[in-house]
């Protein structure tokens, strides 16, 4: 090779016990030499295994015969271990006088003599079935990217002597992406070996279970269908929201194995396998999600089934109690001068008069039927679509079980904020000011006499109502406040099941390596591993907070800070929560 030899060399980190192994059956086969097979690119030579032939050209045939050097990233004779004599293995562990020769790409056995320059060699623990090495986080849907991860593609490699390798890095990704493509393929071979011929019922059975995401995604454009008044169901209920995510996820299953398959098994390129790690996990994740929802919602299910009478008189004792009954004593205690405040008694009279008919309509029309019919075996029987949907349809039984107190806070927002249009538009008229709908500002104006008499006094009458109507408002709003919130808790319940990384974290705990969150680089003079100084190879698994980070987007559409300023907003001006 020229002086421009390989600049990096990759190695198993076991090929220092192979080499002893074959170092000591040297005596008995003196005509076999010892090579290394792999790949090589742009400088960069990783070693995937070991061979013994007589010469180049015999590994060469020996590689086409086992059908490696037909892969996709095939094997090839990079270079040949020349070791001394080796001492005798009395006990103690001994270095054999290791020197690796490194091969042209078309040197044959009769051209072998020149050395290449001494490589730097790095040491890597060769990956498993289904596992890779990684530069950084694998990109997984629980979004690792948000947290600052150090790459070694964009930034450096860490030692864990403190140095920085910032010029290794693109030998490092080039080392790093043959090493994944060079065991995936090893691994590929083996499975495709191993594996049997598809029978014709396993084809007729592939047949049957493509019907299978066909009906799902026709559920899923049935809660999709915009309705007349309505919209979508999707949009309108949490149950139906829920079964719209279960059916999209339950349909996505089959065609992600079968891809899954493709690209582990099949024909896929080899760069097509290593990215399928991603589509791996997050397969197996949602079996894992779908079934364990599965299994505690039909626990849930069994229960309600089991104690339905008693859950039927505690559901009816709940509403009559904290819905009627509270909406009752809320009404008496607005009228009656809430903590000392002293309100207009006929405007609290009327409002508490109205909500009270309200309330008795909805409780002789709709609750007390409903209370006594009320079907909890079919509530419970709604288990069998997972624990997720049980949360769900309990929230939307919250909104209409409570559907008064929903009524009685739009009629108060609505008032409320009626109020506030015609306080400003009062204030603007007493002021000698109009408020300009094209430029949207307020300009001066000018009014007759009467106009501005008529608005005073209006002005004035209603700014002594006012104090009543927000009592009311805010007794409604706080109200609607602790309804949503009890139904956020459900909800994030239901998407803290449809995010959680359950499979992920139970594959981190077990199997880390199968989840890489970049490399580390360690400099090493131990000669048990190698005679000279090198470098080891650490790969470094996702952090469990990385792993988490899907919940964080769960939590964040209920707890963001723009979520809360919206919120405020509305109760400011008078706008509907919904």
């Amino acid at each position: 090779m020229s002086r421009r030899g390989t600049a990096s060399l990759f190695v198993p980190d076991d090929l220092l016990e192979s080499t002893l192994r074959a170092s000591v059956e040297e005596s008995r086969r003196k005509s076999k030499r010892l090579f290394a097979v792999g790949r090589r690119e742009e400088g960069v030579t990783v070693v995937a295994d070991l061979l013994e032939a007589e010469d180049v050209d015999m590994a060469q045939a020996e590689l086409r015969r086992r059908g490696a050097a037909g892969t996709q990233h095939g094997l090839e004779t990079v270079g040949e271990i020349v070791h001394g004599r080796c001492a005798e293995l009395d006990g103690a562990r001994r270095t054999p006088n290791l020197r690796f020769r490194l091969l042209r790409p078309q040197e044959s056995s009769a051209d072998h003599k020149t050395l290449s320059p001494s490589p730097s060699v790095i040491l890597y623990a060769p990956p498993r079935h289904l596992e890779a090495l990684a530069l950084g986080p694998l990109p997984l849907d629980f979004h690792p990217a948000s947290f600052g991860r150090q790459n070694v593609e964009g930034d450096q490699i860490s030692s864990t002597h403190g140095a920085t390798l910032k010029q290794a890095s693109p030998t490092i990704a080039i080392g790093i992406h043959l090493i994944n493509v060079l065991h995936q393929d090893s691994h590929t071979v083996l499975s495709e070996a191993d594996s049997s011929p598809t029978a014709p019922a396993a084809q007729i059975l592939y047949s049957l279970l493509l019907l299978v995401p066909a009906v799902l995604q026709g559920c899923v454009r049935i809660l999709s269908v915009r309705l007349p008044l309505l919209g979508p169901l999707s949009e309108r209920t949490a149950f139906a929201r829920q079964l719209h995510t279960r059916f999209a996820q339950a349909a996505s299953l089959l065609p992600m194995y079968f891809s899954l398959r493709r690209d582990l098994y099949g024909s896929a390129s080899a760069e097509a396998r290593v990215q399928a790690h991603t589509t791996y996990i997050r397969f197996f994740n949602l079996v894992w999600l779908v079934a364990n929802d599965f299994i505690v919602g039909m626990a849930l299910a069994s229960y309600v089934r089991d104690n339905a009478p008693f859950l039927k008189h505690l559901a009816e004792k709940l509403v009559r109690v904290y819905v009627l009954a509270y909406l009752r004593e809320l009404l008496a205690w607005l009228s009656s001068w809430p903590m000392g405040v002293k309100l207009n008694d006929e405007v609290a009279t009327v409002i508490c008069a109205a909500f009270l008919f309200l309330s008795q309509l909805w409780e002789n029309v709709f609750l007390g039927p409903v209370l006594a019919h009320l079907p909890v075996h079919l509530i419970g029987l709604c288990g069998i679509l997972g624990a997720s949907s049980l949360l769900a349809l309990t929230a939307d039984l919250i909104s209409l079980l409570t559907l008064p107190f929903f009524a009685c806070y739009v009629a108060a927002t609505l008032v409320y904020r009626w109020s506030l249009s015609t306080l400003s538009a009062l204030f603007n008229v007493f002021r000698g000011r109009k408020y300009n709908p094209l430029r949207s500002r307020v300009e001066p104006a000018t009014y007759d006499v009467d106009a501005l008499l008529l608005g005073t006094i209006l002005f004035v009458t209603i700014s002594f109502l006012f104090p009543t109507l927000v009592a009311f408002y805010l007794a409604f709003a706080s109200s609607r406040l602790l309804i949503l919130s009890v139904q956020a808790v459900l909800l994030m319940g239901v998407s803290a099941l449809n995010a959680f990384p359950l499979f992920a974290l139970l594959l981190r705990l077990k199997s880390p390596r199968r989840l890489p969150g970049g490399v580390d680089l360690e400099a090493c003079d131990d000669v048990r591993h190698w005679p000279e100084r090198h470098l080891h190879l650490r790969s470094r698994p996702v952090s469990y907070i990385a792993i988490l980070s899907s919940l964080l987007v769960v939590f964040d559409e209920f707890l963001s800070p723009r979520g809360l300023l919206k919120v405020l907003r509305h109760l400011l001006l008078g706008q509907v929560i919904w």
